[in-house]
């Protein structure tokens, strides 16, 4: 019978480990520039370091219009997900990259009140961050924890040329884990009904 750590230690590693661990870089990274970009407009350091009130919108802007879709997409790239949530976040990224674009494109003079490219770029940028949050929306509702902990986990106890499965509770499986670590898989067989004879 295979050890129940090595059994059920490598089911966190089914995807790849690289990809999740660009989507938590994604996600720290749109965390940042979002903090970056409210720091810029509400405190003087803004104008101080980016030259004007107006350059420091600016980039706050870009930087807070950015973190967002990358924080989705971060998430998307951490949690188990498939191609259509992946494709459905890449699509709302690239719509809010474009809102962010448009606005690089017209602040501050096409901006404001009269500002002709002001409501275009809200609406690229709000269909685009719509689009993306209901791609990490579905994610995480089709989203399911194997062996939730209070639920049946099912063992499959392998020998040679055959496989049993058995339900036990999450409490029965810690204590069958600890016996199996301290060297006493005969016992786990027996509380099983698993033992040949």
């Amino acid at each position: 019978m295979p050890s129940l750590d090595a059994a059920y230690s490598s089911a966190r590693l089914d995807r790849d480990p690289g990809r999740i661990a660009l989507g938590a870089a994604a996600c720290l990274i749109g965390t940042v520039a979002i903090a970056v970009a409210v720091l810029a407009v509400v405190t003087p350091v803004g104008s101080f370091v980016f030259g004007s009130e107006t350059q420091a919108r600016l980039i706050a802007g870009v930087g807070g219009g950015f973190g967002l879709p990358v924080v989705f997409a971060g998430l998307v790239a951490v949690l188990p997900s498939d191609r259509a949530e992946r494709i459905g976040v890449a699509l709302g990224a690239g719509g809010c990259l474009g809102g962010v674009a448009l606005f690089w494109g017209t602040y501050p003079g096409g901006w404001g009140v009269g500002g002709q490219w002001a409501f275009p770029t809200l609406v690229v940028y709000f269909l685009g961050s719509t689009l993306a949050f209901l791609a990490v929306l579905w994610t995480l509702a089709t989203y399911r924890v194997r062996n939730r902990p209070g639920g049946a986990i099912a063992l499959d106890v392998q020998r040679p040329g055959e496989t049993h499965t058995v339900q036990v509770s999450a409490a029965e499986f810690r204590r069958y884990r600890e016996l199996i670590a301290a060297g006493e898989d005969g016992r786990v067989l027996d509380d099983l009904g698993l033992r040949e004879e």
